[in-house]
């Protein structure tokens, strides 16, 4: 691959990759080039990239990768062949990478027609390839001079950003425990508290097993990803992690929803066999429950005292005085009778 130069000023054709957090704290802020965004629905202003995006396409196409087409779909059939191969298509996105990668160091690195007819490359003795004439421009052509900045650190400042937990001595992203690999990392750790506390990092979502804490001064703090929590990654991707997240837990809440339909079946059946023992309960009418109520009392007194209590069939079976109201009134009556005839002296 080609050594790339940073320029002063990038054209972006609005587009997410472009506007979002991590591309503004990488370019403007941290390399100072300035980000243009181009008025929308001018694809004329920057024809370098949509000739570039038209070469990949075509290349990806005849690479036989799955999913990709070279114009987009029209017509109905190649419409439904669209819909059909995105569905078949299985690459991730480390293996689409991959592939980009090939193609484009392919491309860099074979002839061009268009640099064939240009004699000043043939005068130099340079290659018609993209890459050798690229190399000799920045030379001979533009002047330009790479920035007082090492391969390491432009790496690290063109990273995403994103937040993380620092807590105890444990940094975690993504509920990932993350260890310190050099001395900055472990100071952050140690000097950690108890309450988790927000922090800012940097990572490549493409590969997060390592990721870094900005430092104003000296090195960066430098973590790497534990072995239990590579495993789990197994090459996803942030990216696809987060894509994959409402299947997850569709998944998750599926299986959960299967297992207690499974344990409460076998809680009622289990139920059903533990109760087969049991004598079927008998409907009595009220004059039997008094009577049944009886004997439990009589039984539980006999418990008590030590007396042997009264068989069921000599117990009183008097109805209790929620049935005798009749009675109670009619004493009541008679006894105020008796006593007004005593104050009147007729007695």
């Amino acid at each position: 691959m080609p050594i790339g130069v940073f320029p002063a000023a990038v054209c972006a054709d609005r587009g997410s990759e472009l506007t979002c957090d991590s591309i503004q704290q990488a370019l403007p802020d941290d390399l100072r080039v300035e980000i243009i965004n181009l008025p929308p629905y001018k694809p004329d202003a920057k024809g370098i990239i949509e000739r570039l995006i038209r070469e990949l396409k075509r290349r990806m196409k005849s690479s036989r990768l799955k999913g990709v087409f070279a114009d987009r779909p029209l017509d109905p059939g190649s419409k439904q062949q669209k819909r059909k191969a995105v569905q078949a298509a299985a690459e991730s996105i480390l293996e689409l990478y991959q592939v980009l990668m090939e193609i484009v160091d392919d491309h860099n690195n074979r002839p061009h027609p268009a640099l064939r007819r240009r004699p000043i490359l043939a005068q130099a003795g340079v290659k018609p390839t993209p890459r050798e004439a690229y190399l000799w421009g920045l030379k001979n052509i533009t002047g330009l001079r790479r920035p007082p900045v090492s391969d390491e650190d432009i790496y690290r400042m063109l990273l995403s950003v994103n937040h993380a937990t620092l807590s105890n001595g444990t940094l975690r992203y993504r509920n990932r425990i993350y260890d310190p690999a050099n001395g900055a990392a472990t100071a952050i750790c140690e000097h950690s508290r108890r309450r988790a506390t927000r922090i800012m990092i940097r990572i490549d979502k493409s590969a997060p097993f390592e990721l870094f804490i900005p430092g104003k001064r000296g090195d960066w703090a430098h973590f790497r990803i534990s072995e239990g929590a590579a495993e789990e990654l197994s090459g996803v991707t942030i990216d696809e992690e987060q894509a994959l997240a409402p299947v997850a837990k569709f998944l998750h809440a599926t299986a959960e929803h299967e297992a207690r339909v499974v344990r409460v079946t076998k809680d009622a059946s289990h139920s059903k066999t533990k109760g087969r023992g049991r004598s079927t309960p008998v409907a009595l009418d009220r004059k039997a429950q008094y009577a049944a109520a009886a004997q439990e009392t009589a039984e539980m007194k006999a418990v008590l005292t030590g007396k042997q209590h009264t068989p069921v069939g000599k117990i009183s079976k008097e109805p209790p005085a929620t049935e005798r109201w009749k009675d109670y009134a009619e004493q009541e009556r008679l006894r105020a009778v008796e006593a007004t005839r005593k104050r009147q002296g007729l007695l």
